[in-house]
């Protein structure tokens, strides 16, 4: 089986939950579900796209009256099949609503902070433009950054096979669930490699430390409306209001 399908069989407890509402905002866009056709939204998942980031002329009120009137009502399932975009932000909302069921302890660590710490000395990769690069890259006694539209010394996402074997420590943008490249990025990462998973589109389900994971670093909606009255105007800010910051280890680290 893949990641994708693993993910989506993991959510055997919320498989009724359909589309409530949708924004696409300049930056992510958020699906969010409830547990029957006409009803409040009770859950909500984010994903990076940055489809409006840099275009001023980016109307989110008509991309997401298009997109909600493409999935309303829909099975948040059927729609998580592909993950791209707004596939990738029902994923997550089902994620979310699994964990929420079992009733999911969660920490909170901080994902950029842990990589950083942990990679004093060591070599580093990351996976995204995270924020606050040169700090987090400072102790590292080598760094590489990959991007898929890389600046300054960043390197292109092709360089994978070549950089992210060589780390100690790894830290993957959780948007590379919606591009469809973090089943292979995790499989490049040596077994003793630290492998952390960072950001808002983070899948939340302990079906990635199969796949290599040491720590997902994700949000969790507590607001539903505040999240998609945010996403729908945000091109800038890496928090988005409404969404806490939480982290979920295996029950027992590697």
């Amino acid at each position: 089986m893949s990641l994708l399908a693993d993910l989506l069989a993991s959510v055997r407890d919320v498989q009724s939950l359909v589309v409530a509402s949708a924004v696409a905002g300049p930056r992510f866009t958020a699906v969010a579900g409830g547990p029957e056709q006409g009803a409040a939204a009770t859950v909500c998942g984010v994903a990076y796209t940055g489809a409006g980031e840099s275009d001023p002329a980016f109307d989110a009120t008509a991309a997401s009256a298009g997109l909600t009137a493409r999935l309303r009502n829909r099975p948040l399932l059927d729609v998580a099949q592909d993950p791209q975009e707004a596939g990738a932000a029902a994923l997550n909302a089902l994620l979310a609503a699994q964990r929420l069921a079992e009733g999911t302890v969660f920490g909170d660590e901080n994902g950029l902070d842990l990589i950083a710490r942990l990679s004093a000395g060591k070599r580093l990769a990351v996976v995204g433009a995270f924020p606050y690069l040169k700090t987090i890259r400072v102790e590292a006694a080598q760094s590489w950054v990959l991007e898929l539209e890389p600046e300054d010394d960043q390197l292109p996402a092709s360089a994978a096979p070549e950089v992210i074997p060589q780390a100690d420590v790894v830290g993957i943008t959780g948007s590379t669930l919606a591009n469809g490249t973090l089943e292979g990025l995790l499989a490049l990462c040596r077994r003793e490699t630290f492998v952390a998973i960072i950001g808002p589109t983070t899948p939340l389900s302990p079906v990635l430390f199969d796949y290599g994971a040491d720590v997902l670093c994700g949000s969790l909606a507590d607001d539903v409306r505040a999240v998609l009255e945010s996403v729908a105007v945000d091109r800038s800010t890496r928090r988005i209001p409404g969404m806490r910051q939480v982290s979920l280890r295996p029950s027992r680290s590697r």
